[in-house]
């Protein structure tokens, strides 16, 4: 699928499901679902009942005590007076009285009251004659309006599941504003309700029987109980059996309850400031549409596993707002919509992907299973699973062909990277790792970087590498091809392939066979020619002898150079093998060697020996050839007088070093910079050399993996010091 197309999914299941949350809040829809959340809610935050409220209630007992209803005004007036006398706060009568019924009854009942001035009245609303729909208020009787300390509606509207919850505080008809009669009491008792846009706010409803309650017929008989009313609001209405209005309310599970009950409740709610008041519609659409755009900013950057957590989380974090809000702001939006919303959201997506998907993977199997093994007949469950089952194998033959392409690599004797179209190296093998990188990590490096970072050079127009350590590879690199089912203009190219292999050897060997050269057509031919050149004039030399002399000087430098060269070819050849050697006894050796050529020239050789028995794993005819040259060429080089020094000497405990010193003339200059350069022939006042001996120094010290360094200075002479691993 393709990147814009699946933008334009997203945006357009992002719309379907703001779209689908508006619908739901609109119609209404998930009423229900909001009814029960909102339940819930008003049943943790109910609060206590207040002790100022009490009830007397109209109940069967005293229904049989007092006579059956309706009961004459003049006991209602005697019940005014019995509370006005024990003292109550304010007298609530929910009892609708637009009778007139018997005037003596009725003026007792207005006298009462008068002489109360505490007494309320409800009132309600009836269809106005000769109009459709117009209400008008039905107010108690005049005698009674005329006594009242206030009136106020007493209107129940259920919702539409049938629970009462809300109570219309203020009804207006026309330009009449009417109050609920709890309204009218609690300002009257001193508590301020402040107009909302809510008009209709829902009360928290405390389980039935939460107030104090005593039936009429018992307050009447006994003087006793003016205590229970003193200084109480009392409201005075019927709870017995098929008297009164009943209601369902939501106190825990919804139950049924009185009217006058209600009333208490909502008085109780206003008193304490404990209504909650819905907010806005506009809150839900805005909470329902945070809580979708912050799902689908999921859909895009979560795997579908965490997709799923944060759906749960999200479902839970609306419902726990909406609870919290009504219990500690006292306000309510309705979460319903968004929680279905949420609900239905994630498996919508989730089948788009998943739709999506299958259709990929069936072009991907449809493309990589020509030329993949025929897979095991296995069956599936639905299309689902035997999709699932051929891409699972085609997976495992690409696994197989990934693995073989990593052990071909792995298997390289070169060092192999291989590079993606932006040059940066995706697979390398054990030999790249060894030669770059060390403890680095190569992945992701450009091959450019990689060279600046490893301190590798160019050579030979870019076509070899050189390391700091000398060695040389040879490079070479090869262009991926794109991919078959790509043309060219899309991908110009997949990636690249270098391979560097280790021609150090091979260089070395090209750089001696050139030395070799040099050697044989100047070196070499030199004493040749002058032997030819001798030879031709002894006939009719005067003096023979001097002659010959001079023939046998330049045979012999013949000599000397051709077994040098021999030792040098053999020592980079052949493995050395070494054996435990006493030192002492070959640097003796050698001394006593020198002994005769060095009395012949006139220099004095000095020994000095170690006190210690000193065995070192050397190869001995090597050591002994690397000392003859130096005491050979310390002896060549010196006058008659000069001495040179050999010693043994311990700069620690497990090595030893041995000394060539001389107080000759020292090195030249040209000597200096490299004197153990192979066959840089030159000129001193001891004749005509080509420099292999101090070459093949250098070679045995190569050999055995020691080290050799010299000191030199014109006219102070010359100093070789050898460092060896000594065994106690």
């Amino acid at each position: 699928m393709t990147s814009l197309r699946l933008r334009l999914e997203w945006w357009a299941m992002l719309t379907l499901c703001l779209a689908g949350l508006w619908a739901l809040h609109s119609s209404g829809a998930t009423g229900r679902l909001d009814s029960q959340v909102l339940d819930l809610a008003t049943t943790l935050s109910a609060p206590e009942p207040s002790p100022d409220i009490v009830l007397l209630t109209v109940d069967d007992h005293s229904l049989r005590e007092l006579g059956a209803w309706p009961w004459p005004r003049a006991l209602h007036a005697r019940v005014v007076d019995r509370l006005t006398a024990a003292g109550a706060r304010a007298v609530i009568l929910d009892f609708l009285m637009p009778d007139t019924g018997d005037p003596q009854d009725l003026s007792m009942l207005a006298n009462a009251m008068a002489r109360s001035g505490k007494v309320y009245l409800p009132h309600t609303f009836v269809p106005a004659p000769n109009t459709p729909d117009q209400l008008e208020p039905l107010l108690p009787a005049t005698p009674l309006r005329e006594q009242v300390a206030g009136m106020g509606h007493v209107v129940a509207n259920p919702d539409p599941d049938g629970v009462l919850r809300r109570f219309d505080l203020s009804f207006d008809i026309g330009a009449d504003r009417y109050p609920h009669l709890a309204r009218v009491v609690a300002e009257q008792v001193g508590t301020r309700v402040a107009d909302s846009a809510d008009t209709a706010p829902v009360v928290p409803m405390l389980p039935v029987g939460s107030y104090q309650q005593l039936p009429v017929a018992e307050f009447l008989d006994d003087s006793g109980n003016a205590g229970f009313v003193r200084d109480k609001i009392v409201l005075v209405g019927a709870v017995a059996q098929g008297m009164g209005d009943q209601y369902s309310v939501a106190s825990g599970p919804v139950t049924q309850m009185s009217g006058v009950e209600t009333q208490a409740n909502l008085l109780n709610a206003l008193l304490g400031q404990k209504l909650v008041y819905t907010l806005p519609e506009a809150v839900s659409l805005m909470v329902g549409g945070a809580c979708l755009a912050i799902l689908f900013t999921g859909f895009w950057f979560m795997p579908p596993r965490r997709s799923l957590y944060l759906a749960i989380a999200l479902v839970g974090a609306t419902f726990a707002l909406s609870v919290i809000l009504v219990m500690a702001g006292k306000m309510w939006f309705a979460p319903g919509a968004a929680l279905v919303m949420i609900v239905l959201a994630y498996p919508l997506w989730s089948w788009r992907r998943l739709s999506g998907l299958s259709r990929y993977i069936e072009g991907e199997i449809a493309w990589l299973g020509d030329g993949a093994p025929a897979r095991p007949a296995d069956g599936g469950l639905d299309f689902l699973a035997r999709l699932t089952s051929k891409f699972q194998h085609l997976i495992r033959v690409m696994r197989q062909s990934l693995d073989f392409v990593e052990r071909v690599i792995e298997a390289s004797p070169d060092a192999m990277l291989v590079l993606d179209r932006d040059g940066r190296i995706v697979r390398f093998n054990s030999r790249a790792r060894a030669l770059f990188a060390g403890d680095r990590n190569l992945e992701g490096v450009t091959f450019v970087e990689l060279l600046l970072l490893a301190k590798i050079a160019g050579s030979d127009q870019g076509r070899e590498l050189v390391t700091e350590d000398g060695r040389t590879f040879l490079l070479a690199r090869a262009d991926l091809a794109p991919a078959s089912n790509h043309s060219e203009a899309d991908q110009p190219r997949a990636g690249e392939i270098v391979s560097l292999r280790e021609v150090t050897h091979a260089r070395r060997l090209e750089e001696e066979r050139r030395h070799m050269l040099e050697f044989l057509s100047h070196d070499m031919r030199t004493p040749q020619a002058a032997i030819i050149a001798l030879t031709r004039q002894i006939e009719g030399a005067t003096n023979r002898a001097e002659t010959a002399q001079r023939i046998r000087t330049q045979a012999q430098r013949t000599l000397k150079l051709a077994d040098d060269f021999v030792q040098l070819a053999r020592l980079g050849q052949a493995q050395i093998k070494l054996e435990e050697c006493d030192l002492n006894a070959l640097v003796e050796e050698a001394c006593d060697r020198a002994f005769a050529s060095a009395e012949s020239a006139g220099v004095e050789i000095r020994y000095v020996p170690s006190d210690d028995c000193l065995f070192v794993p050397v190869d001995g005819s090597a050591i002994a050839r690397m000392l003859d040259n130096l005491i050979g060429n310390a002896i060549k080089y010196c006058r008659p007088g000069d001495c040179v020094t050999i010693a043994l000497a311990s700069p620690g405990e497990h090595a030893v070093e041995i000394v060539v010193a001389d107080t000759g003339p020292g090195l030249p200059e040209e000597r200096l910079a490299d004197p153990f350069a192979r066959f840089g022939a030159h000129a001193t006042q001891a004749g005509p050399s080509v420099g292999l001996g101090l070459a093949l120094v250098k070679k045995v010290v190569e050999v055995h993996r020691v080290t050799v360094t010299f000191d030199s200075a014109p006219g102070q002479g010359t100093l070789f010091t050898i460092v060896l691993p000594v065994r106690p």
